[in-house]
């Protein structure tokens, strides 16, 4: 017989794949209007997204739930959840375009410089985040906003 521990956390992940399979889902039902293909980015970057994420931290994997919400031309509300669906931080911030495709973001509970450059590939968006001398690469795609 499993010890009640084992059955827990059996379902605490049965429970994260089956949200994070929703929210992938999400993203892949019709309804979302495709942006053209020539639209500048400040336009295409607009709105919400997601991405799961594996960030490796002193050599132990950690899994986040990335949520990306563009509000306006100047703001960006970026939210993380842990591998248990549970709220791990977020942060509202100032963006601007240094250049047509590099944002440099305002984080007030960043004490370093934070920027991304922002690559489209299709109907997603692919965010090189550089914060304290290391890049991470962030594979997002539009899903409703809540």
């Amino acid at each position: 017989m499993m010890k009640k521990p084992t059955i827990l956390r059996i379902l605490e992940l049965s429970l994260f794949v089956i949200a994070i399979s929703g929210c992938l889902l999400a993203t892949e039902q019709p309804g979302f209007q495709d942006i053209p293909e020539d639209a500048p980015m400040n336009e295409f970057i607009l709105g919400c997204w997601a991405s799961i994420y594996a960030y490796d931290f002193e050599g132990q994997e950690s899994v986040y739930k990335f949520e990306l919400r563009v509000i306006d031309e100047d703001t960006l509300d970026f939210v993380w959840l842990n591998s248990k669906g549970f709220f791990a931080g977020n942060s509202i911030s100032e963006y601007w375009f240094i250049d047509a495709n590099e944002i440099f973001i305002d984080d007030k509970r960043n004490f370093g410089e934070e920027f991304w450059l922002l690559e489209r590939d299709g109907q997603d968006l692919i965010v090189y985040r550089t914060m304290d001398n290391r890049t991470d690469t962030i594979i997002f795609a539009r899903e409703a906003c809540r």
